[in-house]
């Protein structure tokens, strides 16, 4: 890890914060953690897999086009409604403090295409398996064996518990967001609108936001092949349903008559992973205060807000949602899957090791 290079940068901007200071946490955390980061397998710093088998941009683009897309509509019952008129008054608020926040705001290193990825402050290890495997490359290492068409950056996304004192993982990966909001799966949705507006706000030459669980591998080169040559404006990306019935339960994914009056909802994204356009955040973010906000992150974002802004869906063949199967290694060796959800730590491990070393399918 490049101890000293972040310890410079870090006391740069934190005046107070001193350069014996940031040694001393980054040494803790390599101590702390060297047991488990011996169970992991080297990065690969090189774009090459270890069978040397490389593909161009060319034979990407055209993995890229086998996969089938296409917008999908709301019905016109639900498109409509009234509820989807824009209250003229806002309704919610979104102006909690941000408590953390990497170091590259405002700066062209916020990539291109820019990844927030929820988490919570004791997920420490998933995040590391992230920047071990299909996140390494938002660090500045290339993907063995296939291009990348567009720059990208990863951001994790947290709430407050009552402990989340991570300065050292701050300081040794400047890739942390952190909002006054308590960490609960009902705040998600804040969450998530909070890290659009950052990104809006500290990413000025952003394209596309991405949103992923920590539970999903993301193939990036055949994402950022597919945004750069079919990518559009005032869009979403992802595995998108056909609406869906609303549960009025009173806990987990219920949600009121009071929040949402309609049976149905209107055409969304799944949640596991969903590509934005910039100009189509930037009309979620114009909506959000004028609706009351639904808990179901992905129905209420992608779906609500969304149809209230008049923002295409597009339904991406290899996109995943929340109750696919596990998606074996080769689904991404072989460029048929973006993405793929319910993964576990050793399962995003285990795909990473297949890529790295160029294993046949």
């Amino acid at each position: 890890m490049r101890i000293f290079p972040v310890c410079f940068e870090w006391t740069r901007i934190h005046k107070t914060f001193t350069f014996r200071r940031c040694l001393v946490f980054a040494t803790a955390a390599l101590v702390i953690s060297a047991p488990w980061l011996l169970k992991m397998e080297p990065r690969t710093n090189t774009r090459f897999p270890r069978n040397g088998t490389t593909i161009g941009d060319q034979e990407l683009l055209g993995r890229v086009n086998k996969h089938a897309h296409h917008v999908l509509r709301t019905p016109k019952h639900i498109l409509e409604h009234e509820f989807f008129s824009p209250n003229p008054f806002p309704l919610e608020t979104y102006n909690n403090s941000v408590l953390r926040e990497p170091s590259f705001v405002n700066k062209e290193s916020c990539g291109s295409v820019h990844v927030i990825i929820p988490s919570t402050p004791d997920d420490v290890k998933t995040r590391d398996v992230i920047r071990e495997t299909w996140g390494s490359v938002a660090l500045g290492l290339r993907w063995p064996g296939k291009p990348l068409s567009l720059t990208v950056r990863i951001t994790f996304v947290l709430g407050v518990t009552d402990k989340n004192n991570r300065n050292v993982e701050d300081v040794l990966h400047d890739d942390i967001l952190q909002f006054d909001v308590a960490e609960t799966y009902r705040n998600l949705t804040r969450k998530i609108l909070l890290s659009l507006q950052w990104v809006l706000s500290s990413c000025k030459d952003v394209q596309y936001v991405v949103k992923v669980d920590q539970d999903t591998f993301a193939n990036l080169p055949l994402l950022l092949s597919f945004l750069k040559h079919h990518g559009e404006g005032n869009s979403i990306y992802g595995y998108i349903y056909p609406g869906g019935s609303v549960n009025r339960g009173t806990t987990g994914w219920g949600v009121s008559k009071e929040l949402y009056p309609l049976d149905q909802f209107p055409v969304y994204a799944s949640g596991t992973a969903y590509v934005m356009s910039k100009s189509a955040v930037e009309t979620l973010i114009e909506m959000s205060p004028h609706f009351l906000s639904i808990p179901i992150e992905d129905a209420f974002i992608t779906g609500v807000l969304a149809t209230a802004g008049s923002v295409d869906r597009v339904h991406v063949d290899g996109f995943t949602h929340w109750s696919d199967s596990k998606i074996r290694p080769c689904a991404f060796i072989n460029d048929d899957q973006f993405f793929g959800s319910n993964m576990a730590q050793s399962d995003l491990i285990t795909t990473w090791q297949n890529i790295s070393t160029g294993v046949k399918c």
